[in-house]
Parts: structure tokens; sequence; C-alpha cells
């Protein structure tokens, strides 16, 4: 059970981190952003 649990919150935070990556994405420009971030 605890494995299905961490899969879920690992799920929601990955879907989190592309809204904020989006949400990036639209709000500053890509030439700002330094390669080494990845």
């Amino acid at each position: 059970m605890a494995m299905s649990h961490l899969l879920t919150i690992w799920s929601v935070g990955t879907n989190l981190w592309l809204d904020f990556d989006v949400f990036l994405d639209r709000k500053v420009p890509p030439s700002s952003f330094s390669p080494s971030l990845g």
C-alpha cells in the first residue's frame, strides 16, 4: 500500500511541476534560462 501511495504523491508532484514549468515558459523568454539548469 505504501508503494502506491508514494506513486500517487510522485505523479501529483510531477503534474504540478509540469504545470509550473509551462507557466514559467509562458512568463519568461527562453533566452533568460541558463543551459546548466537542464
